[in-house]
């Protein structure tokens, strides 16, 4: 666990962000910390990650297909 100071520091630039920067935030954050930094930046915002069904996920490798059968790009846009 990091230092509260970081933390706090942390939760004081996400406050002064918007909503698409806030997520490229945390994102970042959550990369930077490695193993357990989906679930630490869970805990530290109050806010769930990549686990939303939204896709996209935290680092957007995962191509937000919804039901997963067509990835990230719909089978219609690849034939074109």
């Amino acid at each position: 666990m990091r230092d509260a100071s970081v933390e706090d520091i942390f939760l004081k630039v996400l406050g002064t962000l918007n909503e698409a920067q806030s997520r490229w935030y945390v994102g970042r954050e959550a990369l930077a910390r490695g193993r357990g930094g989906v679930s630490a930046m869970e805990r530290l915002t109050g806010c769930r990650g990549a686990d939303d069904g939204a896709g996209g996920g935290v680092d957007g490798r995962d191509g937000g297909g919804g039901d997963g059968d067509e990835g990230p790009i719909s089978a219609e846009a690849q034939r074109d």
